[in-house]
């Protein structure tokens, strides 16, 4: 609105200062041409006035008077057609702002009238023509892109938990005039964005949510249990405390994305993209990650019992006093991932890349760790009574010789050479 306003002005201006610059411009060019139109007069007296002794000089002076005076016509010819292509120009520039402007404001006014009639209860067709027609006025006007994606998402906000049918095992169904707004948003043009997109609170639980395009928006505290968000595009987004319980959010795109606090038990998150998002404190149990990507995640005292995660990929991650009891682990990528002092008892860690990894402190009491590789991993303090270690590689490991006699191993067990990571218990 305020775009309109201000290029009204300008047109405004346009209008009134355009004419008065052309009228000084003319006045002076008439001026000069009278000047020389008169010092034409006055050499032509002056040739005329000579006797006939000085005719030679006559004729110079005559023939340069007639130069001159040719020479003043094609100049004020020139400068009359400059002026008219100028104000020719100078016309269709108004013109075109003029009905620029108009464009602009009937956009404005298309839009206004839409949101008099979002606010219609008693017509819900009316409503869904106005979502419609806000959709049309935000791909018409680039200034007016984010203002209806404001207003349609706290439609949403306010209404995503009115006229709902719940389908017994399946869906749950919304609204049509809020699935209409919310389909408006999933599909909009994300370049245009001003800002993060606010569905904070939305109530979205068991909703099948198609292509959702949510990157960097806000869904603090979001309502998103047994929501279907496959593939979902959620880069960067902020879901402090959001409710994903049973989720299905296979191969969605989480990385960088805030979900501290959040309740992900026995959601589904395999194959999901979650590289460097923030996760600490959140709960997983459950949780089915396999194949998920959390390189450099930070699950700092995460809650991740019983959680499936078999190949995931969690190099460099942060998972420093999390809790991943009974958690299946195996072939996990765990390269200098931090687990120092995490919850690991009873955990399945068969196979997994534990490489330079460090375990400072970890519960590992009858975790199954069979065949992982240890090399160059710091286990000091790390609790191992009864852990699995047959075939696990501990070259170059911080380890002691109490910690290993407290643990499963056998011949194949590589173990680190004395004198090197391997040390006594202390005396």
């Amino acid at each position: 609105m305020q775009e309109v306003r201000t290029d009204e002005n300008r047109y405004r201006r346009r209008e009134v200062v355009a004419p008065a610059l052309t009228a000084l411009r003319r006045a002076w060019e008439v001026a000069a041409l009278t000047v020389l139109g008169a010092l034409v007069v006055i050499g032509l007296v002056v040739a005329i006035a000579l006797p006939d002794s000085r005719s030679e000089l006559r004729g110079q002076l005559l023939g340069l008077l007639v130069a001159l005076d040719v020479g003043i016509t094609w100049v004020g010819l020139l400068l009359n057609y400059r002026e008219l292509r100028r104000q020719n120009l100078a016309s269709q520039e108004l013109l075109r702002m003029g009905v620029q402007l108009s464009g602009r404001g009937q956009l404005a006014d298309r839009f206004m009238k839409a949101i008099d009639q979002l606010g219609d209860r008693d017509k819900l067709d009316l409503r869904i023509g106005a979502i419609y027609a806000s959709e049309g006025v935000a791909r018409e006007s680039s200034e007016l892109h984010w203002p209806v994606m404001e207003v349609l998402a706290a439609f949403v906000r306010r209404h995503c938990g009115e006229g709902v049918e719940e389908a017994i095992g399946g869906p749950r169904r919304l609204a049509p005039d809020v699935q209409a707004a919310l389909a408006v948003i999933l599909r909009r043009d994300r370049a245009r964005d001003e800002g993060r997109l606010d569905l904070n609170g939305v109530d979205l639980h068991s909703v099948r949510v198609e292509a959702a395009q949510l990157a960097a928006a806000n869904l603090r505290e979001a309502r998103l249990e047994g929501a279907w968000l496959v593939a979902a595009s959620l880069e960067r987004a902020d879901l402090t405390a959001a409710r994903l319980g049973g989720a299905d959010l296979r191969e969605a795109r989480l990385e960088g994305a805030n979900l501290v606090g959040a309740r992900l038990e026995r959601a589904d998150l395999s194959g999901a993209h979650l590289a460097d998002a923030n996760l600490r404190g959140a709960h997983l149990e459950g949780t089915n990650l396999i194949g998920a990507h959390l390189g450099g995640a930070d699950l700092s005292e995460a809650l991740m019992q019983e959680a499936e995660l078999t190949a995931a990929h969690l190099e460099g991650a942060h998972l420093r006093g999390a809790h991943l009891e009974r958690a299946n682990l195996a072939s996990a990528s765990l390269q200098g991932a931090d687990l120092s002092m995490a919850h690991l008892q009873g955990a399945r860690l068969v196979e997994a890349g534990l490489e330079g990894a460090q375990l400072e402190f970890a519960a590992l009491e009858g975790a199954d760790l069979v065949r992982a590789d240890l090399k160059g991993a710091d286990l000091s303090g790390a609790h191992l009574h009864g852990a699995r270690l047959e075939g696990a590689r501990l070259e170059e490991a911080s380890v002691t010789g109490e910690q290993l006699a407290a643990a499963h191993t056998d011949d194949s067990t590589v173990l680190p050479k004395t004198g090197t990571a391997l040390t006594d218990a202390p005396a």
